[in-house]
This record gives C-alpha cells, structure tokens and sequence, in this order.
C-alpha cells in the first residue's frame, strides 16, 4: 500500500486513521444487489484485517469501516436492483429508518474519536454509532415476495 510508505510508524511515518465507509450491507446477507453486498463485505473485511491488532502495533495505523445504513444521496434515486425485485426493494426500503449524510458525518467524528482498530460501525437513522460485531441474516416478509415467486417449502415446474 502506497500510504504505508509515508505513515507507518516502523518506516519512521507518525501513524494515522483510515476510515473506510462501507455498508451495513457489508455484513448483511440478502437478496438485493449482491455484487453491492460483495463489494461492502470486501471493504468491512478488508478494514478489519488491515485494522487488525498484529498490523496496527507496528504501523500505528489505526483502521475503521464506517458502515451507514440507508442514506439520502443521490444512489437511492439510481435504479439497483433487477426488474424482478424493483417492486419487493421498494417496499422494503419504504419501511427503513432513514438518515442524512450530514447525520452520518455527525458519526463519523465519533467513530474517528472512539473506535479500536480493526472494527467496523454501522449508522443507523442517524443514532449514536454502535459496533457491528457479527453478520446479519435479512429476512423479507412474505408480503413483499411477489405473487408466482417460488418460496422454500413449495415445487417448481
């Protein structure tokens, strides 16, 4: 890592803070926009392993995924998910707690301020920053299954 050259403080750098925004996607697992999911997993993985307590004693490099849930950017205008799940996304996202990016900001600092590297935070409707410590399993009511989906318990032809 180029940055490593000039911060770490066994190569006579002063140490320092990375903060990478992810997702609280980043350690969900659901079935919306997968290749996103991936992409948010990577950034919280990869946060705490480089944040990992072996690598921040020599680098003094402090790593920390910020993980917000949903926000108001111009992202949720874009379409991210198939025709075939556009209907069930929207109503699932219809009944989230929303939040500003001023609001994740807000968190950010807190997070700069308070977290151990090595671990990643979820934002949540612009409440206090809290420690996401394991992966979450999204389950989707079967009322916002479309009609004709096939479920677990029922045969296909």
């Amino acid at each position: 890592m180029k940055f490593s050259e000039h911060t770490r403080l066994d190569k006579c750098g002063h140490g320092g803070t990375i903060i990478n925004v992810a997702s609280v996607t980043g350690h969900w697992v659901a079935p919306f926009f997968p290749a996103y999911i991936a992409s948010k997993y990577g950034v919280v993985g990869f946060s705490k392993s480089f944040g990992h307590a072996y690598n921040y004693k020599s680098t003094g490099v402090r790593v920390v995924a910020l993980c917000p849930s949903f926000t108001l950017t111009p992202l949720v205008f874009t379409k991210i998910v198939s025709d075939e799940q556009e209907d069930a996304f929207d109503r699932y996202r219809s009944n989230q707690v929303w939040q500003s990016a001023d609001e994740v900001g807000i968190r950010a600092v807190e997070v700069f301020k308070n977290a151990d590297s090595g671990t990643s935070w979820d934002v949540v409707g612009g409440s206090p920053a809290f420690e996401s410590l394991s992966t979450e399993y999204i389950t989707i009511p079967d009322e916002i299954i479309p009609e004709g989906t096939c479920q677990v318990d029922c045969e296909c032809d």
